[in-house]
């Protein structure tokens, strides 16, 4: 049986999710299994080790959605892993191949940006810094707390710290989140766009 970790899955991907394992230091510990009632019924072995096919587990919780268990994994230092078949990792290796080839034709650079963003299906706001940039995405971290979910979208703003002190403003909508850390694509981006094209070339 292949594993693969949770963030490396699309939201559809992680929609047809029927069972997590929760590994701590590499050993799985932790079984969470998705009823037909969509929550999710959390188990692990009577001592608390390492999981065996053998021994019976017990229900130590029910978390109410996949948001609820992934924060219940974060807060027990539990990383999260899914099962997944043959259709499903061959998705994912050509997910690996496609990232790496926009990477190569959308070089990004590093950089710590201030700015802020609207959460459109919240109506919340929130500050934010930059931890990359290319013409076609973004990773921000929140610096407060966040309510953002995959697939939100966002209006963001943020200041370049080139010579002019270029304000941009994009559309994005969330693909990747990992506590305040937030991985975004930017929706339609400019057919030209000097202000950034320049600042990345330097």
């Amino acid at each position: 049986m292949k594993i693969a970790k949770l963030s490396t899955l699309t939201a559809k991907q992680k929609e047809a999710l029927t069972t997590i394992i929760g590994l701590k230091n590499n050993i799985p510990t932790t079984y969470a299994e998705r009823r037909d009632s969509l929550d999710w019924n959390v188990m692990q072995s009577k001592d608390n080790e390492k999981l065996s096919k053998t021994e019976q587990l017990i229900t130590i919780c029910i978390q109410d959605s996949l948001e609820d268990l992934i924060t219940f994994f974060d807060q027990n230092k539990l990383a999260p892993y899914c099962p997944i078949d043959k259709e499903t990792d061959e998705q994912l290796k050509k997910q690996l191949i496609e990232k790496k080839q926009e990477r190569r034709e959308h070089p990004r650079k590093n950089t710590i940006l201030n700015g802020e963003f609207f959460n459109k299906r919240t109506r919340n706001r929130g500050r934010l810094r930059t931890l990359d940039i290319s013409l076609h995405g973004l990773k921000f971290i929140s610096k407060l707390k966040h309510d953002i979910v995959l697939g939100d979208i966002l209006d963001v703003t943020f200041t370049l710290d080139n010579t002019q002190k270029s304000e941009l403003a994009r559309k994005i909508k969330a693909v990747y989140i990992n506590k305040k850390q937030v991985g975004a694509e930017i929706i339609n981006p400019p057919p030209l766009d000097p202000d950034l094209g320049f600042y990345l070339m330097q």
